[in-house]
């Protein structure tokens, strides 16, 4: 069984490696604020058995069906980023219908915010007749505070190896976002981090209690694909939006920054993760107020 399951796949963290082979980090938790360099290596974002549960008397529950699961998903989805990055790079239309589908694109953003630990979109929880904090006092009891309740209600449903395409296919029906990617210029890049999915919601526009299924109260998504490249995916009206729709819209040196901060200015984040110590230390010099 793999015992380091990560949940920021490697396949994504290794797009931010330095020529080196390295990457540069900063915990917003560490009082000394400093920049480190690490290896790109298992030591990054993962936890043990993260996916599993190991009973008490040291036995597997469950066997790796959800590491298996989001393997095969991480192998689509490293195809699907080369491709959408070349054409970026040839500013040529980035999905279409044909080898880069919307969806596709779509269902690698809605993974990446499902097994982070800071995931910040609410979903309910179907077939589940006690309470949320009921079963998560109950998984708590029983197996430790080792992971947030919606991986462990993965974990649980983990012996149904359809759960994770159902799951994202139920989330597939909803509206579409409008999707856009951006560039960054030259002198700066964009940086990541252990919860690279950022989700922006404005609870004042909520139409809809939390516990109906079709809500979904996302005003934007926010994720990185590379140093070079972004993708902003807009929920709500975005009329005013300067971007361009089809191909990629090249940004200012301080929109990325601007981005770049959101993560410093995030309760769910608290390693980011650079190619460029410059871009680090301007997250640490600068305050940004977003709403």
């Amino acid at each position: 069984m793999t015992k380091k399951q990560h949940y920021v796949p490697r396949m994504y963290l290794k797009r931010w490696k330095t020529e080196d082979g390295n990457l540069f980090v900063i915990t917003k938790d560490n009082q000394d604020k400093k920049i480190k360099k690490v290896t790109i290596d298992d030591s990054l974002f993962y936890k043990p058995y993260c996916y599993d549960i190991i009973l008490p008397d040291g036995t597997p529950w469950t066997k790796n069906e959800v590491e298996e699961d989001l393997g095969n998903f991480e192998n689509r989805h490293a195809r699907l980023l080369n491709r959408i990055i070349q054409c970026c790079d040839n500013g040529t239309i980035v999905l279409n219908n044909k080898e880069n589908r919307t969806k596709d694109f779509l269902e690698f953003v809605y993974l990446m915010v499902l097994r982070s630990p800071y995931y910040n979109i609410p979903f309910t929880l179907d077939g589940v007749e006690t309470t949320v904090s009921e079963l998560d006092m109950v998984l708590q009891q029983m197996f430790g505070d080792k992971w947030n309740l919606y991986s462990r209600s993965i974990v649980v449903n983990s012996l149904n190896n359809q759960f994770l395409n159902e799951l994202l296919d139920d989330l597939l029906n909803k509206e579409f976002p409008k999707i856009f990617f951006l560039k960054a210029p030259d002198d700066v890049s964009f940086v990541t981090s252990d919860n690279p999915a950022m989700c922006i919601c404005n609870k004042n526009d909520i139409k809809q209690p939390l516990n109906k299924p079709d809500s979904l109260p996302v005003d934007l998504i926010y994720i990185p694909i590379s140093p070079r490249y972004a993708s902003v995916l807009i929920y709500r009206d975005c009329k005013q939006i300067p971007y361009v729709k089809k191909t990629v819209s090249i940004l200012s040196k301080d929109n990325v920054k601007m981005f770049n901060r959101m993560y410093w200015k995030s309760d769910n984040t608290f390693t980011i993760v650079s190619n460029n110590k410059a871009d680090l230390i301007d997250i640490l010099k600068n305050d940004l107020v977003l709403f």
